[in-house]
């Protein structure tokens, strides 16, 4: 199936949100309901063709007309119109990929066995920023598995100098010799 539709709405959003001068607010919704859709069952029901479209329009105005910016709600229901309320999320994520691309924005999961310091996090940080030449967002996500050491991933890049990785890489360079010989 074709779903380069999905860049053409998000784009549009964007461009939207750009025009009437709410592109931020455009992206903290877009963040909101992302994480709505994620934890709920509402992108079944937006794309329930059992259910008439001015029936799920309505109460999605309902549930969010006090949440949401008026054009946005416009926006969802344009999808609801066009069947694609199965693609909302995805839509919403690429506006919100659009955003990060256009203000040079970069969220990057640093993973480790523990906590690091705000010291620690702000030289990763620095580091990144001189390389990628973006706004760098940090999230430390604690992993045990990774014993030591930290791995570093976002769309851009993934750097892994784990002990836990060092330790795969032992096992595959032992196990090669002793697959040669069999």
């Amino acid at each position: 199936m074709n779903i380069s539709f999905i860049y053409s709405y998000s784009s549009l959003l964007f461009e939207i949100g750009t025009k009437e001068k709410k592109i931020k607010t455009y992206y903290k919704q877009a963040c909101f309901l992302v994480d709505v859709l994620t934890k709920t069952d509402l992108a079944n029901f937006l794309s329930n063709l059992s259910i008439d479209k001015e029936q799920r329009k309505k109460v999605f105005k309902s549930m969010f007309q006090k949440k949401l910016e008026t054009k946005f709600i416009y926006f969802v229901w344009t999808i609801i119109d066009f069947n694609r309320g199965d693609y909302l999320e995805k839509i919403l994520r690429s506006f919100l990929s659009i955003y990060d691309d256009y203000f040079s924005i970069n969220f990057v999961k640093v993973y480790s066995a523990f906590a690091l310091n705000s010291k620690h996090l702000n030289d990763i940080k620095k580091v990144l920023t001189q390389k990628y030449k973006k706004k760098i967002i940090l999230q430390n996500i604690i992993d045990p598995s990774v014993i030591g050491g930290i791995k570093i991933e976002s769309k851009y890049m993934s750097i892994d100098n784990t002990f836990k990785k060092k330790l795969e890489i032992i096992k595959q360079k032992s196990i090669a010799p002793i697959q040669q010989r069999s």
